[in-house]
């Protein structure tokens, strides 16, 4: 009788034991996941984006979006754009969220900000905000079908916007030169880098671009003089000859190691994030 009962004493405690793996495991998976869900996630409030234009906190001027009406802060893929991120076709639901509703492309769909070329600030509104790398602006190219589903060829890149890996609620707005060389209904992609996951957040914005055109029939002549006016262990000061063409050139882009860090409007830019000891080479397109 004693040893029947020592032995379920015995199963009890080994049962209990059990338990409490399965409950530590479910607490470390609980952790891991909390923190996808409470601080990644954002959209572009303003100028509204197509997400943010479905929720009546912002108007309810897209109708029959479904369900991305409450979130339009959820918009999620791998990020690696153009070369990765969401297929071409899904580029504006980030992967068919929300049963893909986002990607329906007309030149009728969806409600346009109307905005004029040249610097434009847009706004993020973060509902908890993500450690962040970059951001990265693209708008559709001239001649782009606004008929058909947007494809990563359809896109041209106007800006991008680094970041120190802290909070993105740090950079809330972005300042980002338009083209002035097209006008009427064209669409800007604006992705947002996440430092920590290895995803980003996808955001298109429908406008009207208001410009008064005159045909670019001139390619820019390229920047020349280029010169460093100030070095130090972390920063570097650029200057150039400004370019010409028939128009007028509206900016230039700044590449660093091959890779673009920045556009400026003007023929001046300084970057604060050098490394000491570390080789840099800039070239400055127009």
């Amino acid at each position: 009788m004693n040893n029947r009962f020592l032995k379920q004493l015995q199963n009890m405690k080994m049962n209990k034991k059990s338990l409490g793996a399965v409950a530590l495991t479910a607490g470390i998976i609980g952790t891991t996941l909390i923190p996808q869900n409470a601080y990644a996630h954002g959209f572009v409030e303003k100028p509204g984006s197509r997400s943010a234009l479905c929720s009546p906190t912002y108007g309810a001027l897209n109708v029959n979006c479904g369900s991305v009406m409450y979130e339009p802060q959820s918009l999620e893929a791998p990020k690696g754009f153009p070369q990765g991120g969401p297929v071409d076709g899904q580029i504006a639901s980030a992967g068919g969220k929300f049963g893909g509703i986002l990607d329906q492309q007309t030149a009728n769909r969806w409600f346009k900000n109307t905005i004029t070329g040249g610097e434009n600030t847009f706004t993020w509104k973060y509902t908890a905000p993500h450690l962040t790398s970059k951001w990265h602006y693209y708008i559709t190219k001239k001649g782009w079908n606004p008929n058909k589903a947007l494809t990563r060829a359809d896109f041209e890149p106007i800006g991008t916007v680094l970041h120190d890996g802290s909070a993105a609620s740090n950079h809330l707005t972005h300042k980002i030169n338009v083209p002035t060389d097209r006008s009427g209904y064209h669409v800007i992609l604006a992705v947002w880098d996440v430092a920590d996951t290895a995803n980003a957040f996808y955001n298109v914005i429908d406008v009207n671009l208001i410009n008064d055109v005159k045909p670019d029939i001139e390619a820019p002549s390229s920047p020349n003089g280029i010169q460093a006016l100030k070095v130090t262990a972390n920063s570097i000061e650029l200057t150039w000859n400004a370019s010409t063409d028939n128009v007028g050139v509206k900016g230039y882009q700044i590449f660093c190691n091959g890779e673009m860090i920045d556009t400026v409007p003007g023929t001046h830019f300084i970057d604060k994030k050098l490394q000491p000891s570390t080789k840099y080479s800039y070239t400055v397109k127009a």
